[in-house]
């Protein structure tokens, strides 16, 4: 029922595979494991250019070529700072792991995207919103 999502895999009470990185990260849901996925989505959706703040170790560039650009999240702590960089907007994916970290942390880097619906989840491991101007 899970296929092909095995990693990601929480029951009903926890909110299914899709709810699991509201109890734990790192190890235990995101080994960077859909980037390969995500790299399909870029395709599909024929995106230019995607900021990423990935957690784990694949190399990007193998599964993204030219179309992504590599963030920290100290780099984009606000829609502000990430469309002073991209006027037009753009789109920006980050892993579980981080996104949920940071909302934990004194920083709160990543506060911001809760202001936004993710455009795409993928493989209950990486977020993607598309960020416009307002």
């Amino acid at each position: 029922m899970v296929f092909p999502f095995y990693l990601t895999y929480f029951n009903e009470v926890a909110g299914g595979p899709a709810g699991g990185h509201n109890y734990v990260v790192d190890s235990n849901l995101d080994w960077g494991q859909d980037l390969k996925r995500l790299g399909d989505w870029v395709e599909e959706n024929k995106v230019q250019k995607i900021y990423l703040d990935y957690f784990g170790w694949a190399d990007q560039a193998y599964y993204l070529k030219d179309k992504f650009v590599w963030i920290q999240s100290r780099q984009y702590p606000s829609a502000a700072k990430f469309l002073a960089d991209n006027t037009n907007g753009g789109y920006i994916a980050v892993s579980a792991t981080f996104y949920t970290e940071s909302l934990a942390s004194e920083e709160k880097n990543y506060a911001w995207l809760q202001a936004y619906k993710p455009t795409a989840v993928i493989g209950n491991s990486i977020f993607v919103w598309h960020i416009t101007q307002n």
